[in-house]
């Protein structure tokens, strides 16, 4: 019988595909020591830190935050501080030591 291009089908070697193990990886995962944790790096608080801290003070979400950290709070809360930090920014009702140095801020329209 002949196939494609003239080849005697016959002839033609097929090569099947076969999973491969992953047991290297295995073997290096199960070798490979945990990491500590980095130390945290100091920086100043910013402005913006500042008015997050007070947004969540006003949604009752600072203590959670004091107890584990920015990453305790869920995607909906971190969402309404951001949502709120927004809104307060484009409204006007930051503090002085919450604005960025050189922000120009827009109060109401009018």
């Amino acid at each position: 019988m002949v196939g494609i291009a003239g080849q005697n089908t016959a002839e033609v070697k097929t090569v099947a595909k076969t999973a491969v193990p992953k047991v290297a990886s295995k073997a290096m995962a199960a070798k490979a020591k945990p990491r500590s944790p980095r130390p945290k790096k100091e920086k100043p608080e910013t402005p913006q830190d500042r008015l997050k801290k007070r947004v969540a003070d006003e949604l009752g979400l600072l203590e959670k935050v004091r107890q584990g950290g920015w990453g305790n709070l869920t995607a909906a809360e971190t969402g309404r501080i951001g949502g709120l930090m927004t809104k307060w920014t484009r409204m006007g009702l930051l503090r002085p030591e919450e604005q960025a140095p050189g922000a120009v801020t827009t109060g109401e329209k009018g």
